[in-house]
């Protein structure tokens, strides 16, 4: 858990009396922050007030495909306030943003140190209210996030975009026709964004 952690973090991890509380924070309109607290005190972090609730989670599990990793979550329920929320507003919850942190306190303080750990994120699901608790599964999906790295093609031919800042041609000429002939005739084979060696298919009749 030291991963990440600021100095003042790492001084409490190493004490033998540690005060960590989880936090829940559901993305609702407006946004609800819970904090694992067995007393009725809520707590005012960064302007956003988290409410005391009895907090248990589960550990992360993934599907047996290996597409879905997922954490339970379970809020004590006992004034009734999401049973009263599903009656009046239907199933708000499903496939609604959440997050699971783990604060670490100076001492026995109510100052958080530093930034929250995350634990966990992603969507609810599979929502349970019973007489006590709120229960509900939050799953995230491993094979559906975008790729934040560029796209190579790979292809005999050049993939930039001529006169760009990858193709790196300056010269007079105003047309490529993406070949490896014509970057040798622009002097500029040192930018070739092709592949020559791989190998193109040939149509079968």
């Amino acid at each position: 858990m030291s991963r990440g952690l600021t100095t003042a973090q790492k001084t409490e991890v190493a004490k033998t009396t540690l005060k960590t509380r989880t936090l829940v924070t559901i993305s609702l309109d407006p946004v609800v922050r819970f904090l694992a607290n067995d007393s009725a005190a809520s707590l005012v972090v960064d302007s956003n007030t988290y409410y005391a609730r009895m907090i248990k989670t589960s550990g992360i599990e993934t599907s047996l495909d290996g597409t879905t990793d997922s954490m339970v979550v379970s809020l004590s329920d006992i004034a009734q306030e999401f049973a009263a929320t599903v009656a009046t507003n239907g199933d708000v919850l499903t496939n609604t943003a959440c997050k699971v942190e783990e604060a670490i306190f100076d001492g026995d303080s109510t100052t958080i140190l530093g930034d929250p750990v995350l634990l966990f994120d992603g969507k609810i699901n599979k929502i349970q209210l019973t007489a006590k608790s709120l229960i509900f599964t939050v799953e995230r999906i491993l094979n559906n996030y975008s790729s934040l790295s560029p796209n190579i093609v790979f292809d005999v031919n050049c993939q930039w975009k001529f006169k760009d800042s990858k193709c790196g041609y300056s010269g007079g000429e105003t047309k490529c026709d993406k070949t490896l002939t014509r970057c040798k005739a622009l002097s500029n084979v040192t930018n070739f964004g092709g592949y020559p060696s791989v190998v193109v298919p040939t149509p079968t009749k």
